[in-house]
Order: C-alpha cells, then sequence, then structure tokens
C-alpha cells in the first residue's frame, strides 16, 4: 500500500508537470514507460515541452519552487520526497526548447509487488 500511494504521488506529479508543459509546444507528447525486474522498478517519463535550464533544474525538488507562479511548488518536493522514502533515485535530462525525461529507479520487495 505505501508503494501503491507513492506511485500515485510520483506519476500524478510527473504527468501533471508534463501536461503543463507541452501546452505551449507544437509536439504535445509524453511517453511513460515502466521497466520491472524482480528487485527495482523502473520508469521513463519524457516530455516535448518547453524543457529546463539548468539553474531550473537544481531548484526543481525545493518545497515552494515553481515556475507556474505563486501558490505552486509542492509537486515535484513531494515526488522527491517519496522517492527519498523508498530508497530511490531520479536522473533529470533537459534541454530548452526540446523537451525534459526522467528516469526513476525504485527498490521492490516481495510485498511491494
Amino acid at each position: 500500500p505505501r508503494m501503491q500511494h507513492a506511485l500515485v504521488t510520483i506519476l500524478g506529479n510527473l504527468i501533471d508537470n508534463g501536461l503543463d508543459a507541452v501546452q505551449i509546444c507544437a509536439a504535445k507528447k509524453f511517453d511513460l514507460t515502466f521497466s520491472l525486474s524482480s528487485e527495482v522498478l523502473e520508469i521513463f517519463f519524457v516530455d516535448s515541452g518547453c524543457g529546463m535550464d539548468e539553474d531550473t533544474i537544481a531548484h526543481i525538488f525545493d518545497r515552494g519552487f515553481s515556475t507556474k507562479g505563486a501558490g505552486r511548488g509542492l509537486g515535484m518536493w513531494l515526488v522527491i520526497r517519496e522517492i527519498d522514502a523508498h530508497g530511490g533515485t531520479i536522473e533529470i535530462s533537459s534541454k530548452p526548447g526540446v523537451g525534459t525525461a526522467f528516469q526513476i529507479c525504485l527498490p521492490l520487495e516481495l510485498q511491494d509487488i
């Protein structure tokens, strides 16, 4: 159940941000892929949105940081909290004007599956 809550938080926020990111772009596309082994769940999320510069990436997980205006900035903070709580990792690759890719690895135990 705890892993299910983490996945809802992680995926919900990635999808919400991805939908926002592609709104201003001609190519409105994102891909979500899962890879499951006996010990690790990998999540790959790629969008064709506006991308992020290095400064934005450096602050993306800060509580209250948002490129969407005031009163925002909790989603990615919640994402990193869930990833950290489960001993996972996240890698971000982004290029302004091209899009963003996230790779998340979450260790699994038998009861998580």
